[in-house]
């Protein structure tokens, strides 16, 4: 059983989903990690709005090209950050951001 964050609570107590809602939780839709219920909301909203599905379309290719360069490119640390941190904003996904230790 998914125990909701305030961010899935808040969007699940809304009467209607918004594009917004859906872009904010998109990712862990695709991961499967949002309760029954509110996974079935947002597919509900997606289905019915091609905002959202030009959306979902775009997101599925980036992480489809993402996974297929990730092997052949090196990255330095500050780019990586730069990266995680415009699709985590973009795309509302959760990358993690490198923290290093400078003297």
């Amino acid at each position: 059983m998914n125990i909701m964050n305030e961010l899935e609570l808040e969007v699940f107590e809304k009467e209607n989903i918004t594009c917004h809602d859906v872009e904010n939780l998109y990712s862990e839709y695709m991961e499967g990690d949002l309760p029954i219920s509110l996974a079935d909301r947002l597919r509900e909203h997606i289905c019915e709005c091609p905002q959202c599905q030009d959306f979902a379309y775009l997101y599925t290719q980036v992480i489809d090209v993402a996974s297929q360069i990730k092997d052949t490119i090196t990255l330095s640390d500050d780019v990586k950050n730069r990266l995680h941190e415009r699709l985590n904003k973009e795309l509302g996904l959760n990358l993690p951001i490198i923290t290093t230790d400078r003297k």
